[in-house]
């Protein structure tokens, strides 16, 4: 059975994304949604008109929050920063699994997936 894989990002997945989701959950269909995220309400019409195995989200923590309280947990791609490119012709550059955002010229390399299960902020007081 074909997963349903709901991808809530402004960039579509890194080919290794995409790899590592078949290797997890076997044959996956990823639909993206590109725009943005109006609030939890705005990923729980998604959830319904998509009707996804998983979901992989960027999203803000307060809309994370939301969706945990209301047992979803969904999927994070952990990146790891590289550096800043100085050029735009970054020669450590490996296009299955690095993406340099075009605004920052940030460069990051992706991690592996991990599912969000809760979420704790803690202050201090100044």
């Amino acid at each position: 059975m074909v997963k349903r894989i709901l991808w809530i990002s402004r960039h579509a997945p890194l080919i290794k994304q995409k790899e590592e989701l078949e290797k997890i959950f076997g044959k996956c269909l990823i639909i993206q949604y590109g725009e943005k995220i109006r609030d939890v309400d705005h990923v729980l019409e998604l959830i319904r008109q998509y009707d996804p195995n998983e979901i992989v989200c960027v999203l803000p923590l307060t809309i994370i929050s939301q969706l945990l309280e209301r047992k979803i947990h969904p999927i994070w791609a952990e990146m790891k920063l590289l550096h800043v490119c100085e050029s735009e012709k970054c020669p450590e550059y490996r296009f299955t699994s690095d993406w340099i955002d075009p605004s920052s010229r940030r460069h990051f390399r992706f991690v592996k997936f991990k599912r969000i299960v809760k979420l704790e902020l803690v202050f201090q007081e100044l």
